[in-house]
């Protein structure tokens, strides 16, 4: 009976060469994927391993940049003064008063490389206004319209710039994330943003700011699948028809008139699953809605004044 031969042991490299030649040997490819799964302070430092090495990180395309709150402003710059491909994800949780200019030039080299994920938390401030202390939010760039490769837009506490004229929405956003995000020209911009953003998925609406309570607007998003609205004031809202929504979460904490919760709750009689927390004296209504005849509710529980109810839609027999 034959025998199969002998298996070889792969060759160990020779003591002849150097790691740097070893690490001059990886493929770009592979070099680049490294590179791109590494935090930014470590790829950046990864220039001194070897001559492929050398800045080879200002090049590799959809670069994660993630800065932990504290990191100075002039590692940033120095960072994106470099990048000549597009970023993956920029990703700065805490922008003081002293960075919002620069955080302005940040966004315009952004734009001009390309982001696909963009989360930026701005700290507002409180300023005198006569004798009393009024707070203030800084506004964003509205460079923020020239970023079409967002897929991914979250920003806190700030205010957001007016459409410009003929801007067509972002083609590849799928998530949007806004809390206590201000609208002083109004939420006209946002419902025309939403509505334009065709591959919207995801819509995250907490405490928005806006100069008129009383002013009205829809969400129109034909594939967004999951719905989050927090509140505390009416902000005018309607929802047009949702026919891909599968989860609403909807926190209404100060609102009175319970027909307007009615309206608004009955739109989001596709979604699969439902939650909503409102004050007590609201759910009184809530049972007769027709949304609610196919509904199994899994959990109700009280706090305070307030209920919150989960639901999940029955499935067909």
């Amino acid at each position: 009976m034959a025998t199969s031969p002998a298996r070889r042991r792969p060759r160990l490299p020779s003591p002849d060469i150097s790691a740097a030649e070893i690490l001059d040997s990886i493929p770009p490819a592979i070099l680049d994927e490294i590179l791109s799964r590494l935090p930014i302070r470590d790829a950046a430092r990864t220039s001194v391993l070897s001559r492929a090495w050398r800045r080879r990180w200002e090049s590799v395309p959809y670069l994660v940049l993630r800065w932990p709150r504290g990191t100075p402003s002039a590692s940033i710059d120095a960072v994106l003064a470099h990048r000549t491909c597009p970023v993956s994800e920029f990703r700065h949780p805490y922008i003081p008063e002293a960075e919002f200019r620069l955080s302005d030039l940040w966004l315009l080299r952004l734009a001009s490389v390309g982001v696909q994920s963009l989360y930026l938390k701005f700290k507002w401030f409180e300023k005198a206004d006569g004798i009393f202390m009024t707070p203030h939010f800084h506004m964003l760039h509205s460079c923020i319209f020239s970023c079409l490769q967002l897929a991914v837009l979250d920003l806190v506490t700030c205010d957001f710039p007016g459409l410009p004229s003929g801007f067509a929405g972002f083609p590849n956003l799928t998530t949007l994330s806004l809390s206590e995000v201000g609208f002083p020209r109004g939420l006209g911009g946002l419902e025309a943003m939403i509505s334009s953003s065709s591959s919207l998925q995801r819509l995250r609406l907490e405490d928005l700011r806006m100069p008129d309570e009383d002013e009205q607007w829809v969400i129109h998003a034909p594939n967004l699948q999951r719905l989050l609205i927090s509140s505390e004031f009416d902000y005018g809202l309607q929802i047009d028809d949702l026919p891909a929504l599968e989860e609403a979460e909807i926190n209404l904490r100060d609102y009175v008139d319970v027909q307007e919760i009615v309206n608004l709750i009955s739109r989001l009689d596709q979604a699969r699953i439902l939650q909503l927390s409102m004050p007590v004296n609201c759910f009184n209504s809530i049972p007769l809605l027709p949304c609610f005849s196919a509904i199994c509710i899994h959990s109700l529980v009280a706090h305070n004044l307030f209920l919150s109810l989960r639901a999940k839609r029955k499935e067909p027999e």
